[in-house]
């Protein structure tokens, strides 16, 4: 499908000089250079927001431009000027602000191939993402191709429908529209699934339970334990001895007195 004819107008600048280059941007306007082809290098000025209409249509910035210079300064007439067939090459934003500093247009002919960068666009919802728990990585945003210009594709199509984790897409399993032949490595990855990080669990190791260690140490109580009774039973065997012998004694002492009794009574 052929572009739709983008117009944008230009004039001639001849003052290059900083001073005036800073007046025109407070001015709405936006310097350029337009270069290429046979036709010397033309310091130009454009109108800023009629650059970035042209730059923000489905085309992006491989749009065909229609670049009419006007020799006076005045807006461009297309029944008295021919125009210049251009695309953008180059753009310079300040970094802080982000505005538009100066743009590169470049001459072409629509006969003749040319080189460009298309942008790659994912399509479709990856099964290693959405069954398995993957992590899709797009690692080529753009491809450089060969084409006539009216044959430049607005983007290229990255189906990630069927892959699974562990996959990857390359370049050689686009699908490049007809005319346009890629200048990239076909092996080159465009989108891998990385598949999920499984952590094994280690065996747990069965741990010796406490009152299995300590059973030498309570066996061993308990036969100190039991000799320690013994010693005491044998100290109650020996403490009722002495006792017995003590009751003995005691009848010996009463016996003797009760026989001196006697023997006083007979006398």
């Amino acid at each position: 499908m052929a572009q739709e004819e983008v117009v944008l107008n230009a004039q001639p600048r001849e003052n290059t000089t900083k001073g005036r280059t800073h007046q025109l941007r407070r001015e709405g306007k936006l310097p350029a250079v337009l270069y290429g082809g046979k036709e010397p290098v033309l310091p130009v000025v454009i109108d800023q927001k009629e650059f970035l209409k042209a730059r923000h249509t489905e085309h992006g910035e491989n749009v065909i431009i229609s670049l009419y210079v006007s020799g006076s300064g005045a807006t461009a007439s297309k029944t008295r000027e021919k125009p210049v067939a251009v695309i953008i090459k180059e753009i310079q934003i300040n970094p802080v602000t982000r505005n538009l500093l100066h743009v590169d247009l470049y001459r072409i002919s629509l006969k003749e191939e040319i080189q460009v960068n298309v942008p790659l666009e994912i399509y479709g919802e990856a099964p290693g993402v959405e069954k398995s728990g993957g992590v899709l990585d797009h690692v080529v945003h753009e491809v450089a191709v060969k084409c006539l210009p009216t044959k430049i594709p607005d983007k290229i199509i990255c189906d990630v429908s069927s892959l699974e984790a562990g996959e990857t897409l390359t370049i050689k399993d686009l699908k490049i529209p007809q005319g346009v032949e890629v200048l990239d490595d076909p092996e080159k990855i465009v989108v891998s699934i990385i598949a999920p990080t499984i952590v094994e669990e280690k065996p747990v190791e069965e741990e010796v339970a406490p009152e299995e260690a300590a059973e030498p140490e309570v066996i061993g109580k308990g036969k100190k334990e039991e000799k320690e009774e013994e010693e005491k039973e044998e100290g109650k065997e020996k403490e009722k001895e002495k006792g017995k012998e003590k009751e003995k004694e005691k009848e010996k002492e009463k016996e003797k007195k009760k026989e001196k009794k006697e023997e006083g009574a007979k006398q």
